[in-house]
């Protein structure tokens, strides 16, 4: 008998016709299942890839913006996790945007253009088609990208970034960045001052602009309180600072972190977990790969 067959959730209860009842019974089986009977039977361990998924029966809970789950959850349930997808955040352009604008008419002012997210390539799209232009507009800047997320969103626009940092964070963004002249950084209006910072002491010459926000979503959640506090919360993912403090809005920063783990991108990522009280895990690097690889070395 198979329970929730080809689910995170499947089961497999294995008896003779008369013991059948009996097994379901004491497994506590329920609905949807299917009854398999005969010689093939004798074949499911031979056959059985399903149970050994490196992450079959593990709960991870993804915390991206919903526009952008999606492909690191096809990925996890590809491995057997139990996914649910609970976005904490989500990202909305500022429009009209009057500082957005003014800073595209200046773009002659500017060597550089540093984009710090997929988010922020969309935004600046959006407010160029708003004044009818297109990629053209930034042929005589340098374009930099935090990392190959960003890098791949401007690749899509036919564009490809001249700089991406060794380590994807702001702090080396700023850092390494080969800049002479002036730059435009358009990016969350709460973004990391660590960019700015590193470029401050470098004395190179910048302007921040915010082109979207970041909000909250599903705030005061008792059934995301409830999963995290008995422990079947799992692993949770946090793909910025901004995710993990959604989450916490969700949950409730009085609530009862030490039964969950968060896998986390970053280590400015990893230092708001904790701040909270979240045990957290850091990727190798701030990539879905990496993430992904860290997922799946926590599983136990």
């Amino acid at each position: 008998m198979v329970e929730r067959g080809t689910t995170p959730a499947q089961r497999r209860v294995s008896a003779s016709l008369a013991e059948l009842p009996r097994a379901a019974e004491a497994a506590a089986v329920q609905s949807p299942a299917v009854i398999v009977v005969g010689g093939v039977c004798a074949l499911a361990d031979q056959f059985d890839w399903f149970d050994h998924l490196p992450l079959k029966g593990k709960r991870v809970v993804v915390t991206r913006p919903r526009e952008r789950a999606g492909t690191l959850s096809a990925r996890l349930r590809a491995l057997g996790a139990d996914v649910w997808e609970y976005p904490c955040i989500a990202t909305v352009p500022i429009t009209p945007c009057p500082a957005v604008d003014g800073a595209l008419e200046r773009l002659s002012g500017y060597e550089w253009l540093a984009l710090t997210s997929p988010a922020g390539v969309d935004a600046v799209w959006a407010c160029l088609d708003g004044k009818g232009l297109d990629a053209r507009a930034l042929g005589g800047l340098k374009l930099a990208a935090i990392g190959p997320g960003t890098a791949k969103a401007l690749s899509a626009h036919g564009l490809r970034a001249d700089y991406v940092p060794e380590v994807y964070d702001a702090a080396h963004l700023g850092a390494g960045l080969p800049a002479r002249g002036r730059v435009l950084i358009l990016r969350a209006g709460e973004g990391s001052p660590a960019l700015t910072e590193a470029l401050k002491g470098r004395n190179i010459g910048y302007d921040d602009v915010a082109c979207y926000r970041t909000v909250y979503e599903n705030p005061r959640s008792d059934e995301l309180r409830a999963a995290v506090e008995s422990g079947a919360a799992g692993i949770v993912t946090f793909t910025s600072a901004s995710t993990v403090k959604g989450f916490v809005a969700s949950v409730g920063e009085d609530a009862d972190f030490s039964r969950m783990v968060g896998a986390c991108i970053g280590a400015q990522t990893a230092a708001e977990a904790r701040k909270h009280g979240i045990p957290a895990a850091v990727a190798r690097e701030a990539t879905m790969d990496a993430l992904v690889e860290l997922i799946t070395a926590l599983r136990d």
